[in-house]
């Protein structure tokens, strides 16, 4: 539903510096969104099966629960929110909207398994970001649980495929996982790097 006329805007990333300022010599309004800040921004937020936080912007703040976990999601509902506000959607519109959505298949899919565990999937057309993030909502979820990452081979990364593997690996290593295993041809590359 739209509730007032809408203005040119540019939705960016919070602390994107060479973002805000090639849009600050345009005629259109700067929006920013960001968990660590911005015009639209998120607090008390907890990754669990259910992602929850605040969203603080120049409409209000509401309470959001998401069903794709991630903070990287939290990321990607307030640049949602941002553009549907700015046409003139209404806040409770833009909250049922965010928490009306769903994961696709494969892309931090969330299954329940016996005995409180939870397994995410996230393995379609996987990418050094999408894996990045999918390691770092696996460590900060489930409080108090233990943590299990099997990571598979990245596709069509060409000459940067080894150092690239070698990255994940040592993401991992710098999160809360108490076991990551690596499987596939680039097994050796996620754990050298893993090993630095």
């Amino acid at each position: 539903k739209m509730a007032q006329a809408a203005s040119k805007a540019a939705v960016v990333p919070f602390g994107v510096l060479e973002l805000e300022k090639l849009f600050n010599d345009c005629q259109s309004r700067l929006l920013t969104f960001g968990v660590d800040g911005g015009d639209f921004r998120a607090s008390n937020i907890v990754i669990a099966e259910v992602t929850s936080f605040l969203m603080e912007c120049p409409w209000g703040s509401r309470q959001i629960n998401i069903r794709v976990p991630g903070r990287h999601n939290v990321a990607n509902a307030l640049a949602a929110a941002a553009s549907c506000l700015n046409l003139g959607a209404n806040l409770e519109d833009v909250a049922e909207g965010l928490e009306s959505l769903e994961a696709p298949s494969w892309r931090m899919e969330t299954v329940k398994l016996k005995g409180a565990r939870i397994l995410f999937k996230d393995y379609y057309n996987a990418n050094p970001q999408s894996m990045k993030a999918a390691l770092e909502t696996l460590s900060e979820s489930g409080k108090g649980a233990r943590r299990l990452a099997i990571l598979g081979d990245m596709m069509e990364l060409g000459a940067l495929s080894d150092e690239l593997h070698g990255e994940i690996g040592k993401c991992a290593a710098s999160l809360n996982i108490e076991k990551v295993v690596f499987i596939g041809s680039s097994s050796e590359a996620f754990a050298k790097g893993f090993g630095e």
